[in-house]
């Protein structure tokens, strides 16, 4: 039986000189390459031909579109020696007092579980101007070649695009905004976490209690005020049974913020922590106003990262997986966004446990 082959079309033709004209210029994966203009001249075609033929390319991931920014040598043509390591960026705010820090050494294990050849690099946002600052790191990253992939933790709305429009790979850890969701994520069930802690203290008796934040305005925080609604909601308590505090992460302020709760003519029995950190700040400032212990409210707390530094003896929502599994699912997405530019599930929730830790 004789096998007819396929006549192969003209732009899988030109697809295979501009193939072609790549290597003969020793461009690697990252290199900036020509746009359909230049592409256009060298092929003698039109531009719209040009742009097809290089589209055939994009499709095989041999090149890489990023808006506003052009066209690159994309993650399968890859001409570098195997032994070149690549880097994964992992984007995030600098420590500090006023939030919950990642645990670095769990994120780089966690990463590296997964794609063993690979070097991390942690990158910190300013103050200001953090579009600039991703907009220049990308540029660094394509220039250095081998871009594995980028992880940005809780970052502003802005950080998310700038990394998802360069159409190099990246994983969100956390929850990207609502009109962010073609963006592929991992994080804890935010929803189950409120849920769980809110009807932990309905079944507990408690009729009034108070959430305290540091920070608001991400999408992960809507999502646990909604599983707190839900609950006050199935236990048929009224709308004031919930009271909201935004609060720096200062001894002196969420002192000075459980006073004026103490003082409230139906204050509340129970305040639950939005982070590890707040929960840590609760009683050295009950300590600070002199409330004995039998005056206090109950505390729960959501953990989140889960890791030992943040077990405190309060009831606490907490992530089925340690960070470092957490972390190491985010590493096995950026490798399957590498080999095939397309994810099975982009959005993965953690599921929460309610639990107790011993003091």
């Amino acid at each position: 039986m004789s096998i007819t082959k396929q006549p192969v079309s003209r732009l899988d033709q030109l697809a295979a000189r501009l193939e072609q004209d790549i290597r003969q210029r020793g461009l690697w994966v990252g290199d900036r390459y020509l746009t359909a203009a230049e592409a256009a001249r060298m092929l003698s075609v039109s531009s719209a031909t040009a742009h097809r033929a290089m589209q055939v390319l994009v499709e095989r991931r041999m090149l890489v579109r990023r808006r506003s920014h052009g066209t690159f040598v994309g993650p399968h043509f890859d001409t570098r020696p195997n032994t070149r390591v690549r880097t994964v960026y992992g984007i995030m705010s600098a420590p500090g007092l006023d939030h919950d820090t990642v645990p670095l050494d769990a994120f780089v294990l966690g990463i590296r579980a997964q794609m063993a050849d690979a070097n991390v690099q942690i990158g910190f946002l300013p103050d200001r101007d953090v579009r600039a600052y991703v907009r220049e790191l990308l540029g660094a990253a394509v220039l250095a070649g081998n871009v594995a992939g980028f992880v940005p933790v809780s970052c502003p709305r802005d950080v998310y695009r700038e990394l998802a429009d360069s159409g190099l790979p990246t994983v969100v850890l956390g929850t990207p905004y609502v009109d962010q969701k073609d963006i592929p994520s991992v994080d804890v069930d935010n929803y189950a976490a409120g849920l769980l802690l809110t009807k932990h203290l309905i079944d507990r008796g408690h009729r009034r209690m108070a959430v305290l934040s540091a920070l608001e305005g991400q999408p992960g925080s809507n999502l646990f005020y909604d599983g707190v609604s839900d609950a006050l909601t199935a236990a048929q308590l009224p709308h004031n049974a919930l009271v909201v505090r935004v609060v720096p992460l200062e001894l002196a302020a969420v002192a000075a913020q459980l006073g004026e709760l103490m003082a409230m003519s139906d204050g509340p029995t129970a305040l639950i922590a939005r982070t590890p950190t707040m929960a840590k700040v609760l009683p050295g400032a009950y300590d600070r106003i002199g409330v004995p212990a039998d005056r206090r409210c109950e505390i729960v707390y959501q953990n989140h990262p889960s890791v030992e530094a943040n077990r405190l003896p309060f009831t606490c929502a907490e992530p089925r997986l340690a960070f470092r599994q957490i972390v190491g699912r985010i590493g096995e997405m950026l490798e399957c966004l590498g080999n095939t530019g397309t994810l099975e599930e982009p959005r993965v929730v953690i599921p929460v446990d309610l639990c107790t830790h011993d003091g």
